[in-house]
């Protein structure tokens, strides 16, 4: 089991030792000391309660790693790769709908584009060996660091300098584990749909007998993780700053942070329906939601939309929600929602388990995220998106006073494209 080993700079600590005499200790060092000047910078051997691992020699914040550098879209040590997705064809795509400018920066997937990208998407399970990991799934060997997809790590690569890597790295070993994140694994929506789907891709024999490496212990990854067999007990959430040395490490790649695969998400879907015996009854929640637990991205005129919204389609019983519990609660809350109207965030993460046919209706601000665009294609639910270009990604919700007419007609699009549609069985 990991645990945390405290850190110090230029020379090994090693804690927890029975006292076996002054002349035992001496041997260590020596042996320590000799391996590190190894040329072929192999792995340390060392018992069990403490390893120890340098990646390069000490840096100033703006010096550069002496011999080290990283390499994209690819895993060192790697002994197999084996396709996990199949094609996808999608019986109907709903292509997203626009209110009013939306700006010049805004991308709108085509249905060319998804059908093909559902088709073609491919991810594999990659299984590595003598490897070195972190919280976020950057891979390090001989000094180089691979961080698989450099869009999801502007650290590891797109802004790769010395200062982001300390000259030192604090490990534990595992024999077999999987890693499975990215720089964003803080957050939920990269967990649902970056992460979870691809754990649950990974054949049980080896997703229930390796540790987890995860970014860090947030309840909704314990809670995925257990929902999908994982014992607590083989969950790893390393230290930032410290690293873990597998013998066997997999991982599925690639590991994006958008235009997701249309198979893994699709089977997760599947196999949440199933254990929660979804899709049975029809979806009859009309939502007008305001984020929780945050200051961005809010409606500062919440009340005044949601009371002409009522008085606008009062045949509807309009409502906010309170998203909670674990990744059931979620699924089976949004399963009960037919037409969802919100500011861009997490929460449309769960758009994947509204049925289809159902709508979503999505307010964008100053920056424009065509995530769950991708996800609603996905899922055969209709978006529908507008933009206000003064709501700021990171500002306080109480300057968010959104043009009300705007909300009634993307709201009034929304329903009307549920209503242009036949219903499909249940």
């Amino acid at each position: 089991m990991f645990q945390e080993i405290r850190y110090r700079k230029k020379r090994p600590i090693i804690v927890d030792i029975p006292f076996i005499g002054p002349f035992l200790i001496a041997v260590f060092i020596v042996l320590i000391t000799k391996t590190y000047n190894s040329s072929d910078n192999s792995l340390i051997s060392m018992p069990k309660y403490k390893e120890y691992f340098e990646i390069h020699k000490p840096m100033t914040p703006h010096e550069k790693p002496v011999n080290a550098s990283y390499k994209k879209d690819i895993y060192p040590n790697n002994i197999s790769r084996t396709l996990v997705t199949k094609e996808v064809i999608l019986p109907n795509i709903y292509v997203t709908k626009t209110i009013g400018d939306v700006g010049k920066d805004a991308v709108i997937p085509s249905a060319n584009a998804i059908q093909e990208y559902a088709k073609s998407g491919n991810a594999f399970l990659v299984q590595m060996k003598n490897v070195f990991v972190n919280n976020e799934g950057i891979v390090y060997a001989n000094n180089v660091f691979y961080p698989g997809d450099c869009a999801c790590h502007w650290r590891g690569c797109i802004d790769f300098e010395g200062k982001h890597f300390q000259k030192e790295f604090e490990y534990t070993t595992v024999d077999k584990a999987i890693c499975i994140t990215h720089e964003y694994g803080w957050f939920f929506a990269h967990w649902l749909i970056d992460f979870m789907p691809k754990f649950a891709i990974i054949p049980e024999d080896i997703l229930l007998s390796s540790k987890i490496i995860i970014t860090s212990y947030a309840d909704f990854t314990i809670n995925g993780l257990k929902f999908l067999g994982v014992k607590q007990s083989n969950i790893i959430a390393p230290v930032p700053d410290t690293a873990v040395f597998c013998r066997t490490l997999y991982t599925v790649e690639p590991i994006v942070c958008t235009k997701f695969n249309a198979y893994l998400l699709l089977n997760l879907r599947s196999l949440i329906v199933k254990k929660c015996k979804l899709d049975t009854t029809p979806a009859t929640k009309y939502v007008f939601y305001n984020r929780e637990n945050t200051d961005y991205r809010k409606f500062g005129n919440y009340n005044d939309i949601l009371k002409s919204i009522k008085s606008s389609y009062p045949q509807y019983s309009w409502q906010n929600i309170k998203i909670s519990g674990g990744i059931k609660d979620q699924a089976k809350l949004f399963n009960s929602i037919k037409v969802f109207v919100a500011m861009h965030g997490a929460a449309f993460a769960n758009t994947l388990f509204m049925q289809p046919n159902s709508s979503v209706a999505e307010i964008m601000g100053d920056r424009w995220v065509d995530n769950y665009l991708w996800i609603s294609a996905y899922a055969q639910v209709h978006h529908v998106v507008c933009r206000d270009m003064k709501v700021q990604w990171r500002e306080s919700g109480s300057k968010n006073v959104i043009d009300t007419k705007t909300i009634l007609q993307l709201v009034d699009v929304a329903i009307k494209s549920m209503e242009s549609t036949p219903q499909p069985p249940m």
